[in-house]
Order: C-alpha cells, then sequence, then structure tokens
C-alpha cells in the first residue's frame, strides 16, 4: 500500500492524464500501473510528455485510468487496510 501518489489518483480520478518525476513510490505504483503516468525530468520532458498525452489520449485511456483511480480510491485503501488489521488480529 502506498500514500505518496495520491495527487497521481486524484487527477486520474478526474479523468485526465498525468505526468511525474521518478519519484520512487511513483515508479513503483506506474509499474503496477502501465501506461497511466508519463515521467519527465525537467521542464522540456514535462512539455513533450504533456504534449504525447494530450495527443494519444483516447476514450478507452479515460477509462484505464479512472479503473485504476477506483481502486485507489479512500474507502477502498480504507477497507484494504481494516482487512489486514483483522488478518494480523485474528492470528494472533
Amino acid at each position: 500500500m502506498f500514500v505518496s501518489p495520491v495527487r497521481s489518483s486524484i487527477k486520474m480520478s478526474s479523468d485526465t492524464w498525468s505526468t511525474s518525476t521518478s519519484l520512487p513510490e511513483v515508479c513503483r505504483f506506474a509499474e503496477k500501473h502501465a501506461g497511466v503516468i508519463d515521467f519527465a525530468s525537467d521542464a522540456l520532458d514535462f512539455a513533450a510528455a504533456i504534449r504525447a498525452a494530450v495527443s494519444k489520449d483516447s476514450p478507452a485511456a479515460v477509462e484505464r485510468r479512472l479503473e485504476v483511480a477506483r481502486r485507489y480510491d479512500w474507502s477502498a485503501l480504507m477497507e484494504r487496510l481494516s482487512d489486514r488489521m483483522e488478518a494480523l488480529l485474528t492470528a494472533r
């Protein structure tokens, strides 16, 4: 479970693309969910990544981002956390 890429999840839930720097936690998130986050290292890369994202956006890409964002809805996250805590307590 992670908390850092919350901003990316919020962007996806608003059906827009996301561009980020290569923060380790965001990279791990992107590995699990290929194609939902583009990466850039400087201003020129960010501009290029945004132009590329706009040009390749499609209804299918929007649905993919929304699908990923739904998995990280706070209710879903808290339910998974609660299930894990309950399993740990039961194992005692």
